[in-house]
C-alpha cells in the first residue's frame, strides 16, 4: 500500500489552470492519499482492464457500505472525484480515501487538489 500525495493545481489570474502537468506513478494495487472537498484522482489506464475500486468508510444514509467502482476501463483516462467525506470516502480515524486497482500493468494514476 502506498501513500499517494495529492499536488496542487496552481490557477491563474485568467482562471485558467497553469500547472496541471503533475508527475503521474504507477500505483499499487491498494493505495492511500489524504481525502477532500478538493482532491481528485487521476487516473490513465492503457490497453489491459482495469476495475478501480473506491473502498466506502462510512455507511450511506441508506446504512450500506457498497464501495464506488469503475470497473472494465481500457485505454481511457478518468478523473475521480471529489474524494470526500459526503462520498462516504474518508476514513474517520486516518483521514484517509483507499483506492484498489485490479492490476497496474500500463496503469498512471496522481491525486490532485484544485
Amino acid at each position: 500500500m502506498a501513500l499517494m500525495t495529492p499536488q496542487a493545481v496552481t490557477v491563474g489570474l485568467t482562471g485558467t489552470s497553469i500547472g496541471l502537468t503533475g508527475t503521474f506513478t504507477t500505483p499499487t494495487t491498494s493505495d492511500t492519499l489524504p481525502g477532500g472537498d478538493n482532491v481528485f484522482l487521476y487516473v490513465k489506464v492503457g490497453g489491459t482492464a482495469t476495475t478501480i475500486t473506491l473502498v466506502r468508510q462510512v455507511p450511506s444514509n441508506f446504512g450500506d457500505l457498497v464501495n464506488i467502482v469503475s470497473s472494465s476501463l481500457t485505454s481511457v483516462d478518468k478523473l475521480i472525484g471529489p474524494l470526500n467525506a459526503a462520498q462516504g470516502l474518508i476514513a474517520p480515524a486516518t483521514g484517509l480515501v483507499t483506492v484498489l486497482y485490479s492490476q497496474v500493468t500500463a496503469v498512471t494514476s496522481a491525486a490532485f487538489v484544485f
